[in-house]
Protein backbone atom coordinates (compact mmCIF):
# COMPACT_ATOMS: atom_id res chain seq x y z
CA UNK A 1 0.00 0.00 0.00
CA UNK A 2 1.05 3.55 -0.76
CA UNK A 3 -0.41 6.62 0.72
CA UNK A 4 -0.14 9.73 -1.35
CA UNK A 5 -1.31 12.91 0.35
CA UNK A 6 -3.41 15.31 -1.75
CA UNK A 7 -3.53 18.93 -0.62
CA UNK A 8 -7.16 20.01 -0.08
CA UNK A 9 -8.07 23.54 -1.15
CA UNK A 10 -11.54 24.63 -0.11
CA UNK A 11 -12.79 27.97 -1.52
CA UNK A 12 -16.00 29.71 -2.54
CA UNK A 13 -17.00 32.84 -4.46
CA UNK A 14 -20.27 34.73 -4.39
CA UNK A 15 -21.64 37.08 -7.04
CA UNK A 16 -24.52 39.14 -5.70
CA UNK A 17 -27.00 40.81 -8.10
CA UNK A 18 -29.76 43.32 -7.14
CA UNK A 19 -33.03 43.40 -9.00
CA UNK A 20 -35.02 46.56 -9.77
CA UNK A 21 -36.70 47.96 -6.63
CA UNK A 22 -40.48 47.50 -6.58
CA UNK A 23 -40.81 51.18 -5.69
CA UNK A 24 -39.01 54.17 -4.23
CA UNK A 25 -40.76 54.34 -0.87
CA UNK A 26 -40.07 52.67 2.43
CA UNK A 27 -41.64 49.20 2.35
CA UNK A 28 -40.74 48.62 -1.27
CA UNK A 29 -38.57 45.54 -1.90
CA UNK A 30 -35.44 44.49 -3.78
CA UNK A 31 -34.99 40.88 -4.96
CA UNK A 32 -31.40 39.64 -4.78
CA UNK A 33 -29.73 36.64 -6.47
CA UNK A 34 -26.48 35.11 -5.23
CA UNK A 35 -24.39 33.02 -7.63
CA UNK A 36 -22.30 30.75 -5.35
CA UNK A 37 -19.43 28.82 -7.00
CA UNK A 38 -17.12 26.18 -5.51
CA UNK A 39 -13.73 27.37 -6.69
CA UNK A 40 -11.76 24.83 -4.61
CA UNK A 41 -10.82 21.20 -5.17
CA UNK A 42 -13.05 19.56 -2.58
CA UNK A 43 -16.76 19.08 -2.39
CA UNK A 44 -18.45 21.60 -0.07
CA UNK A 45 -21.68 20.92 1.74
CA UNK A 46 -24.12 22.96 3.84
CA UNK A 47 -23.91 25.90 1.49
CA UNK A 48 -25.55 29.04 2.98
CA UNK A 49 -25.58 32.73 2.15
CA UNK A 50 -25.00 35.21 4.94
CA UNK A 51 -26.77 38.55 4.32
CA UNK A 52 -27.93 40.39 7.43
CA UNK A 53 -30.26 42.67 5.44
CA UNK A 54 -32.43 39.97 3.94
CA UNK A 55 -35.96 39.72 5.29
CA UNK A 56 -35.42 35.94 5.68
CA UNK A 57 -32.61 33.43 5.03
CA UNK A 58 -31.59 33.14 1.41
CA UNK A 59 -32.99 30.12 -0.39
CA UNK A 60 -30.43 27.92 -2.14
CA UNK A 61 -31.74 25.19 -4.49
CA UNK A 62 -28.72 22.96 -3.75
CA UNK A 63 -26.49 23.07 -0.71
CA UNK A 64 -23.69 20.70 -1.83
CA UNK A 65 -21.29 21.82 -4.52
CA UNK A 66 -18.57 19.75 -6.12
CA UNK A 67 -15.51 21.64 -7.34
CA UNK A 68 -16.47 24.01 -10.17
CA UNK A 69 -20.18 23.67 -9.51
CA UNK A 70 -22.47 26.66 -8.84
CA UNK A 71 -25.91 27.38 -7.44
CA UNK A 72 -28.01 30.55 -7.47
CA UNK A 73 -29.59 31.47 -4.15
CA UNK A 74 -32.27 34.15 -3.78
CA UNK A 75 -33.57 36.53 -1.11
CA UNK A 76 -35.53 39.72 -0.60
CA UNK A 77 -34.84 42.96 1.26
CA UNK A 78 -37.50 45.46 2.34
CA UNK A 79 -36.27 49.02 1.84
CA UNK A 80 -36.18 51.18 4.98
CA UNK A 81 -36.87 54.90 5.32
CA UNK A 82 -33.26 55.46 6.29
CA UNK A 83 -32.18 53.95 2.97
CA UNK A 84 -34.70 56.13 1.08
CA UNK A 85 -33.32 59.16 2.89
CA UNK A 86 -29.76 58.09 2.04
CA UNK A 87 -30.73 57.62 -1.61
CA UNK A 88 -29.11 54.20 -1.86
CA UNK A 89 -29.37 50.61 -0.63
CA UNK A 90 -25.96 49.08 0.06
CA UNK A 91 -25.97 45.34 0.66
CA UNK A 92 -23.14 42.84 1.22
CA UNK A 93 -23.19 39.04 1.36
CA UNK A 94 -20.84 36.05 1.79
CA UNK A 95 -21.24 32.36 1.07
CA UNK A 96 -20.20 29.66 3.55
CA UNK A 97 -19.64 25.92 3.01
CA UNK A 98 -18.31 22.94 5.01
CA UNK A 99 -15.25 20.99 3.76
CA UNK A 100 -15.18 17.15 3.84
CA UNK A 101 -12.79 16.98 6.76
CA UNK A 102 -14.77 19.47 8.77
CA UNK A 103 -14.28 23.18 9.12
CA UNK A 104 -15.87 25.85 6.98
CA UNK A 105 -14.77 28.15 4.21
CA UNK A 106 -16.22 31.60 3.57
CA UNK A 107 -16.19 33.50 0.31
CA UNK A 108 -14.96 37.04 0.02
CA UNK A 109 -17.96 39.40 0.44
CA UNK A 110 -19.75 40.84 -2.58
CA UNK A 111 -21.64 44.13 -2.32
CA UNK A 112 -24.37 45.79 -4.42
CA UNK A 113 -25.34 49.44 -4.42
CA UNK A 114 -28.87 50.21 -5.57
CA UNK A 115 -29.72 53.90 -6.05
CA UNK A 116 -33.15 55.11 -4.88
CA UNK A 117 -34.60 58.20 -6.50
CA UNK A 118 -35.39 60.77 -3.83
CA UNK A 119 -38.59 62.77 -4.27
CA UNK A 120 -39.04 65.57 -1.75
CA UNK A 121 -42.44 67.30 -1.77
CA UNK A 122 -44.84 69.07 0.59
CA UNK A 123 -48.41 70.29 0.51
CA UNK A 124 -50.09 72.91 2.68
CA UNK A 125 -53.79 73.31 3.35
CA UNK A 126 -54.55 76.69 4.91
CA UNK A 127 -57.78 77.29 6.83
CA UNK A 128 -59.04 80.64 8.15
CA UNK A 129 -61.01 80.87 11.36
CA UNK A 130 -63.89 83.27 11.97
CA UNK A 131 -62.64 86.86 12.38
CA UNK A 132 -62.87 88.14 15.96
CA UNK A 133 -64.62 91.25 14.61
CA UNK A 134 -65.10 93.39 11.51
CA UNK A 135 -62.96 96.36 12.48
CA UNK A 136 -59.28 97.11 12.02
CA UNK A 137 -57.36 95.42 14.84
CA UNK A 138 -59.60 92.35 14.85
CA UNK A 139 -57.80 89.06 14.29
CA UNK A 140 -58.09 85.91 12.20
CA UNK A 141 -56.63 82.63 13.47
CA UNK A 142 -55.17 80.44 10.75
CA UNK A 143 -54.29 76.73 10.74
CA UNK A 144 -51.91 75.15 8.25
CA UNK A 145 -52.06 71.41 7.60
CA UNK A 146 -48.58 70.53 6.28
CA UNK A 147 -48.14 67.06 4.76
CA UNK A 148 -44.99 65.30 3.52
CA UNK A 149 -46.10 63.94 0.15
CA UNK A 150 -42.62 62.83 -0.92
CA UNK A 151 -40.57 59.73 -0.14
CA UNK A 152 -37.88 61.21 2.10
CA UNK A 153 -37.99 62.54 5.63
CA UNK A 154 -38.10 66.35 5.77
CA UNK A 155 -36.74 68.41 8.63
CA UNK A 156 -36.89 72.06 9.66
CA UNK A 157 -40.54 72.40 8.62
CA UNK A 158 -41.67 76.04 8.59
CA UNK A 159 -44.66 77.93 7.24
CA UNK A 160 -44.02 81.11 5.26
CA UNK A 161 -46.88 83.62 5.54
CA UNK A 162 -45.87 87.27 5.34
CA UNK A 163 -49.17 88.44 6.82
CA UNK A 164 -48.91 86.62 10.13
CA UNK A 165 -48.26 88.74 13.20
CA UNK A 166 -45.50 86.32 14.21
CA UNK A 167 -43.95 83.13 12.84
CA UNK A 168 -46.35 80.21 12.60
CA UNK A 169 -46.02 77.67 15.40
CA UNK A 170 -45.54 74.04 14.27
CA UNK A 171 -45.79 71.33 16.96
CA UNK A 172 -43.37 69.10 15.03
CA UNK A 173 -40.79 70.14 12.48
CA UNK A 174 -39.69 66.73 11.16
CA UNK A 175 -42.06 64.79 8.93
CA UNK A 176 -41.60 61.31 7.57
CA UNK A 177 -43.29 60.53 4.24
CA UNK A 178 -47.08 60.64 4.58
CA UNK A 179 -46.94 62.37 7.97
CA UNK A 180 -48.65 65.69 8.70
CA UNK A 181 -48.58 68.46 11.27
CA UNK A 182 -50.91 71.39 11.88
CA UNK A 183 -49.21 74.74 12.38
CA UNK A 184 -51.03 77.84 13.64
CA UNK A 185 -50.72 81.61 13.36
CA UNK A 186 -52.66 84.85 13.73
CA UNK A 187 -53.21 87.85 11.45
CA UNK A 188 -54.37 91.28 12.62
CA UNK A 189 -56.83 92.78 10.16
CA UNK A 190 -55.83 96.15 8.67
CA UNK A 191 -58.06 99.07 7.74
CA UNK A 192 -57.11 98.57 4.09
CA UNK A 193 -58.51 95.02 4.30
CA UNK A 194 -61.70 96.26 5.97
CA UNK A 195 -62.09 98.84 3.19
CA UNK A 196 -61.52 96.14 0.57
CA UNK A 197 -64.12 93.90 2.22
CA UNK A 198 -61.86 90.85 2.20
CA UNK A 199 -58.69 89.42 3.70
CA UNK A 200 -56.64 87.44 1.16
CA UNK A 201 -53.81 85.42 2.62
CA UNK A 202 -51.38 82.96 1.03
CA UNK A 203 -48.86 80.59 2.62
CA UNK A 204 -46.28 77.96 1.67
CA UNK A 205 -44.53 75.25 3.65
CA UNK A 206 -40.78 74.63 3.43
CA UNK A 207 -38.70 71.64 4.56
CA UNK A 208 -35.11 70.42 4.24
CA UNK A 209 -34.35 67.13 2.48
CA UNK A 210 -31.80 64.64 3.91
CA UNK A 211 -29.12 65.45 1.36
CA UNK A 212 -29.52 69.19 1.86
CA UNK A 213 -31.54 71.61 -0.16
CA UNK A 214 -35.10 72.60 0.53
CA UNK A 215 -38.47 71.82 -0.95
CA UNK A 216 -41.37 74.27 -0.97
CA UNK A 217 -45.04 73.42 -1.26
CA UNK A 218 -47.34 75.06 -3.78
CA UNK A 219 -49.03 78.06 -2.13
CA UNK A 220 -52.49 77.82 -0.63
CA UNK A 221 -54.67 80.91 -0.30
CA UNK A 222 -57.71 81.76 1.80
CA UNK A 223 -60.19 84.56 1.18
CA UNK A 224 -62.10 85.79 4.21
CA UNK A 225 -64.95 88.23 3.55
CA UNK A 226 -65.34 91.17 5.94
CA UNK A 227 -68.77 92.76 6.27
CA UNK A 228 -68.56 96.49 5.51
CA UNK A 229 -70.66 98.81 7.67
CA UNK A 230 -70.70 102.44 6.51
CA UNK A 231 -72.38 104.88 8.93
CA UNK A 232 -72.16 108.49 10.06
CA UNK A 233 -73.56 110.64 12.84
CA UNK A 234 -73.92 114.40 12.95
CA UNK A 235 -74.26 116.58 16.04
CA UNK A 236 -75.41 120.09 15.12
CA UNK A 237 -74.86 123.01 17.50
CA UNK A 238 -76.23 126.56 17.10
CA UNK A 239 -74.28 129.56 18.28
CA UNK A 240 -75.82 132.67 19.85
CA UNK A 241 -77.64 134.76 17.24
CA UNK A 242 -75.88 138.02 16.37
CA UNK A 243 -79.22 139.81 16.92
CA UNK A 244 -82.95 139.24 17.03
CA UNK A 245 -83.86 141.01 13.80
CA UNK A 246 -84.09 139.78 10.25
CA UNK A 247 -80.62 139.84 8.72
CA UNK A 248 -78.95 138.76 11.94
CA UNK A 249 -76.94 135.53 11.70
CA UNK A 250 -76.48 132.25 13.53
CA UNK A 251 -73.19 130.35 13.29
CA UNK A 252 -73.59 126.56 13.28
CA UNK A 253 -71.07 123.80 13.97
CA UNK A 254 -71.53 120.20 12.83
CA UNK A 255 -69.59 117.45 14.60
CA UNK A 256 -69.48 114.60 12.06
CA UNK A 257 -68.24 111.16 13.23
CA UNK A 258 -67.54 108.01 11.23
CA UNK A 259 -69.32 105.35 13.30
CA UNK A 260 -68.82 102.55 10.74
CA UNK A 261 -65.89 100.25 10.01
CA UNK A 262 -64.77 101.59 6.61
CA UNK A 263 -62.99 104.78 5.59
CA UNK A 264 -65.38 107.43 4.22
CA UNK A 265 -64.42 110.07 1.64
CA UNK A 266 -66.07 113.09 0.02
CA UNK A 267 -67.68 114.19 3.29
CA UNK A 268 -70.28 116.93 3.04
CA UNK A 269 -73.02 118.43 5.21
CA UNK A 270 -76.48 119.05 3.79
CA UNK A 271 -78.31 122.00 5.37
CA UNK A 272 -80.70 123.86 3.07
CA UNK A 273 -80.80 126.88 5.38
CA UNK A 274 -77.12 127.73 5.29
CA UNK A 275 -76.17 130.87 3.38
CA UNK A 276 -73.53 128.95 1.46
CA UNK A 277 -71.68 125.64 1.45
CA UNK A 278 -70.48 124.35 4.79
CA UNK A 279 -66.75 124.34 5.52
CA UNK A 280 -65.20 121.02 6.60
CA UNK A 281 -61.49 120.95 7.52
CA UNK A 282 -61.21 117.33 6.35
CA UNK A 283 -63.41 115.32 4.02
CA UNK A 284 -61.96 111.83 4.65
CA UNK A 285 -62.70 110.07 7.92
CA UNK A 286 -61.27 106.81 9.17
CA UNK A 287 -63.54 104.71 11.40
CA UNK A 288 -63.98 106.45 14.74
CA UNK A 289 -62.61 109.76 13.46
CA UNK A 290 -64.50 113.06 13.63
CA UNK A 291 -64.36 116.52 12.11
CA UNK A 292 -66.22 119.73 12.89
CA UNK A 293 -67.76 121.56 9.92
CA UNK A 294 -69.15 125.07 10.13
CA UNK A 295 -71.77 127.21 8.38
CA UNK A 296 -73.83 130.43 8.76
CA UNK A 297 -77.56 131.12 8.46
CA UNK A 298 -79.09 134.56 8.02
CA UNK A 299 -82.27 134.95 10.05
CA UNK A 300 -85.39 135.68 8.02
CA UNK A 301 -88.32 137.88 9.02
CA UNK A 302 -90.55 134.81 9.07
CA UNK A 303 -88.27 133.26 11.69
CA UNK A 304 -88.28 136.46 13.75
CA UNK A 305 -92.08 136.50 13.55
CA UNK A 306 -92.19 132.82 14.59
CA UNK A 307 -89.82 133.50 17.49
CA UNK A 308 -87.62 130.53 16.66
CA UNK A 309 -85.13 129.29 14.08
CA UNK A 310 -85.52 125.57 13.45
CA UNK A 311 -82.72 123.99 11.45
CA UNK A 312 -81.91 120.40 10.47
CA UNK A 313 -78.82 118.90 8.82
CA UNK A 314 -77.44 115.56 7.64
CA UNK A 315 -73.94 114.40 6.75
CA UNK A 316 -73.08 112.12 3.84
CA UNK A 317 -69.91 110.47 2.50
CA UNK A 318 -68.77 107.72 0.15
CA UNK A 319 -67.60 104.29 1.39
CA UNK A 320 -65.01 102.33 -0.65
CA UNK A 321 -67.89 100.53 -2.35
CA UNK A 322 -71.64 100.56 -2.17
CA UNK A 323 -74.18 103.34 -1.74
CA UNK A 324 -73.56 106.72 -0.14
CA UNK A 325 -73.68 106.69 3.65
CA UNK A 326 -76.01 109.33 5.13
CA UNK A 327 -76.37 110.17 8.81
CA UNK A 328 -79.70 110.51 10.59
CA UNK A 329 -80.69 114.21 10.69
CA UNK A 330 -79.92 116.37 13.71
CA UNK A 331 -81.93 119.53 14.41
CA UNK A 332 -81.50 122.66 16.47
CA UNK A 333 -84.16 125.09 17.68
CA UNK A 334 -82.92 128.59 18.47
CA UNK A 335 -85.43 130.91 20.23
CA UNK A 336 -85.55 134.58 19.17
CA UNK A 337 -86.67 137.34 21.54
CA UNK A 338 -89.57 139.30 19.93
CA UNK A 339 -89.67 143.09 20.44
CA UNK A 340 -93.00 144.43 19.08
CA UNK A 341 -93.07 148.25 18.94
CA UNK A 342 -95.19 150.85 17.10
CA UNK A 343 -94.73 154.60 16.72
CA UNK A 344 -97.52 157.07 15.77
CA UNK A 345 -97.18 160.50 14.15
CA UNK A 346 -100.45 162.45 13.94
CA UNK A 347 -100.74 165.40 11.54
CA UNK A 348 -103.34 167.61 9.88
CA UNK A 349 -103.32 169.84 6.81
CA UNK A 350 -105.61 172.33 8.58
CA UNK A 351 -103.58 175.15 10.04
CA UNK A 352 -106.42 177.22 11.63
CA UNK A 353 -109.95 176.72 12.99
CA UNK A 354 -112.25 179.50 11.60
CA UNK A 355 -115.79 178.32 12.44
CA UNK A 356 -117.84 175.97 14.49
CA UNK A 357 -118.59 172.85 12.51
CA UNK A 358 -115.43 173.13 10.47
CA UNK A 359 -114.19 169.67 9.33
CA UNK A 360 -110.57 168.98 10.26
CA UNK A 361 -108.84 166.05 8.45
CA UNK A 362 -106.13 164.11 10.28
CA UNK A 363 -103.47 161.62 9.13
CA UNK A 364 -101.85 159.04 11.35
CA UNK A 365 -98.47 157.65 10.29
CA UNK A 366 -98.03 154.27 12.01
CA UNK A 367 -94.48 152.82 11.87
CA UNK A 368 -93.36 149.35 12.96
CA UNK A 369 -90.34 150.15 15.09
CA UNK A 370 -90.01 146.63 16.51
CA UNK A 371 -88.50 143.38 15.29
CA UNK A 372 -91.64 141.45 14.35
CA UNK A 373 -94.29 141.95 11.71
CA UNK A 374 -97.53 143.46 13.00
CA UNK A 375 -100.98 143.06 11.46
CA UNK A 376 -104.53 144.38 12.12
CA UNK A 377 -103.27 147.92 12.66
CA UNK A 378 -105.87 150.13 14.36
CA UNK A 379 -105.76 153.75 15.63
CA UNK A 380 -108.03 155.10 18.34
CA UNK A 381 -108.64 158.86 18.71
CA UNK A 382 -110.82 160.23 21.53
CA UNK A 383 -112.19 162.96 19.20
CA UNK A 384 -112.94 160.76 16.24
CA UNK A 385 -115.46 157.97 16.10
CA UNK A 386 -113.56 155.89 13.56
CA UNK A 387 -110.05 156.12 12.11
CA UNK A 388 -109.66 154.42 8.76
CA UNK A 389 -106.52 152.21 8.46
CA UNK A 390 -105.88 150.10 5.36
CA UNK A 391 -105.51 146.37 6.12
CA UNK A 392 -101.87 145.41 5.98
CA UNK A 393 -99.11 143.40 7.60
CA UNK A 394 -96.50 145.86 8.68
CA UNK A 395 -92.94 144.59 8.44
CA UNK A 396 -90.32 146.02 10.78
CA UNK A 397 -89.39 149.53 9.64
CA UNK A 398 -92.47 149.82 7.41
CA UNK A 399 -95.19 152.49 7.80
CA UNK A 400 -98.79 152.99 6.78
CA UNK A 401 -101.12 156.03 6.81
CA UNK A 402 -104.43 155.96 8.55
CA UNK A 403 -107.02 158.83 8.07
Amino acid sequence: TTTTPITASASLTIDKTAGTPSGNTAGSTIAYSFLVTNTGNVTLSGIVVNDAQLDAAAVCPVTTLSPGASTTCTGTHTITQAEINAGTVNNSATAVGTAPGGGTTTSPPDTTTTPITASASLTIDKTAGTPSGNTAGSTIAYSFLVTNTGNVTLTGIVVNDAQLDAAAVCPVTTLSPGASTTCTGTHTITQAEINAGTVNNSATAVGTAPGGGTTTSPPDTTTTPITASASLTIDKTAGTPSGNTAGSTIAYSFLVTNTGNVTLTGLQVSDAQLDGPESCPVTTLAPGASTTCTGVHTITQAEVDAGVVDNSATASAFPPSGPVATSPPDSTSTPLVATPLLTLVKASTTTAITAVGQSVPYTYQVTNAGSVSISAIAVTDDRIASVNCPPAVLAPGASLICT
